[in-house]
């Protein structure tokens, strides 16, 4: 069919005395778009997808009306001295857009259920963009050129407003797959660009008055419609919902909305009818609806990442980093009477725990004590943890003593059980009292931890010590007295 295409084309552009017989009948593209609704339909049943199958199916029935149309102009009224408007043929052509402006729709919806706000703000940009600019050449002739009944010139206006649409709509589902050259929406592009341009041509051609069947540009519905069928037979490829780097995703918005923007200033100092201006003013609000969307998601990427750079993964908690944030927010409203405690913990039987039970047990257990923390202190102050078994508080004393809440805080992150038992060892500072900055206050809480943690251990030596003692005592219990 492609090969008869580009010979017919040839013989019409190049050699128009090539006599080729049957070939280069008025009824042989009729066999090559029967063919093509063929493909389309065949499509339609070899899908395995339900959506798709639906939508391939709209297209086909759209691409068969088409098809009949044509048949009978060919056969009625391509020797015509006047075409009636309407005519059956009319009915096939009119069919054409709706259905496969529904299958396509519906290939939308099938192929971009996760795609993003943005997307769907550029395809709008671009249908409306391109809409306007048909409508300011298309349609604007036909218009011009529209008389006699109502119902004629309501026909003749239909074919503009439905390749309006079409090619709006097409050119936003591309826009709508991130730009993605995937061969169906490819194909599917092309095909309908060629149809677009062909009924462009025919329809300034019948308003002027210059139109013969048979010119140059009539191949260009029946190759559109070849391009359709097609795409049918084209695999499926997903949408990559996920965040595109590519220049053009921000380059083609920009492009359509200049072109809109354009066409309003072309309107300014020449005519240009109504149609084509709120298209064409649309398409700018869809450019500022687009401003505002990706606004709003740099704004939630900003907020993502900025919480993921003060929150703990394991944990959930706060970091380091939240802790100096909470620390510099704080300390200029503490005073003396209404201190802060920054108070540092370290687990205590931790390491034996991992080495028994594992490291996966292990981060369970830093999760469980984590939320333990964090409940206790709800409503009275924040925890936060530093990094491998260190945790740390920072709440208000409320003109309280802090004994009861470090108590409670160590207790929240202790555990015992079969084979273990964890505790923690704390260090705590008041702030602004023992220190006035967070450096000098988180260097004072972990000095103090540590000499709580060392305080409570007993030496390896000392240990050794008492094993030899108690042994010296089982042997000879008299000399008790030299032991003391």
């Amino acid at each position: 069919m492609a090969a008869w295409l580009a010979l017919w084309t040839a013989h019409v552009v190049i050699a128009p005395g090539l006599d080729a017989g049957p070939l280069f009948s008025r009824f042989a593209h009729d066999v090559v778009l029967v063919f093509a609704a063929m493909l389309c339909l065949w499509g339609w049943r070899a899908s395995a997808r339900r959506h798709e199958r639906r939508a391939w199916l709209l297209i086909g029935l759209g691409v068969s009306a088409w098809t009949f149309g044509e048949i009978w102009y060919t056969a009625v009224l391509w020797t015509a001295d006047e075409i009636p408007i309407p005519s059956p043929a009319d009915i096939g052509f009119l069919l054409f857009p709706p259905f496969v402006l529904a299958g396509i729709l519906t290939l939308l919806r099938s192929r971009t259920r996760d795609v993003p706000g943005t997307l769907w703000a550029d395809g709008i940009t671009a249908a409306l963009a391109v809409s306007a600019a048909s409508a300011a050449i298309v349609f604007e002739t036909v218009l011009d050129s529209a008389s006699g009944q109502a119902l004629e010139v309501a026909v003749g206006l239909a074919y503009p407003i439905a390749d309006l649409i079409l090619i709006g709509m097409i050119v936003g589902a591309l826009a709508g797959t991130g730009w993605q050259l995937d061969r169906t929406w490819v194909l599917l592009f092309a095909g309908v660009l060629a149809f677009w341009l062909a009924d462009s041509l025919y329809l300034v051609g019948n308003a002027n008055g210059t139109y013969t069947p048979g010119a140059w540009f009539d191949a260009g519905w029946w190759i559109g419609l070849l391009l359709i069928a097609a795409a049918a037979w084209q695999e499926r490829v997903a949408v990559a919902a996920g965040a595109d780097e590519r220049l053009r995703r921000i380059v083609l918005p920009l492009i359509f909305g200049t072109s809109g923007l354009g066409l309003l200033v072309y309107g300014c100092v020449a005519h240009l009818n109504l149609v084509a201006v709120g298209l064409a003013a649309a398409s700018l609000l869809a450019v500022m609806a687009r401003t505002m969307l990706t606004f709003r998601d740099n704004v939630a990427m900003l907020r993502a990442s900025r919480h993921e750079a003060q929150t703990d993964a394991l944990t959930g908690l706060g970091n380091r980093r939240a802790l100096a944030r909470a620390l510099e927010r704080e300390l200029p409203r503490a005073s003396a009477t209404e201190p802060l405690v920054l108070v540092l913990f370290d687990l205590d039987g931790f390491k034996h725990y991992n080495d028994t039970f594992g490291h996966p047990a292990g981060d369970t257990l830093l999760v469980r004590l984590g939320g333990n923390l964090a409940g206790f202190l709800h409503g009275r102050g924040r925890a936060f943890r530093m990094g491998g078994d260190e945790f740390c508080a920072l709440f208000e004393t409320a003109g309280e003593p802090p004994e009861p809440m470090l108590r409670g805080a160590a207790a929240a992150l202790s555990e015992q059980g079969d084979g273990f038992s964890v505790g923690c060892s704390h260090g705590a500072v008041l702030l602004p009292v023992e220190a006035a900055d967070a450096a000098s206050a988180l260097r004072t809480a972990d000095q103090r931890m540590y000499a709580s943690k060392h305080a409570g251990r007993v030496s390896a030596e000392r240990q050794s010590a008492d094993v030899l003692l108690r042994a010296l005592a089982e042997r000879d219990p008299g000399l008790g007295a030299h032991q003391e």
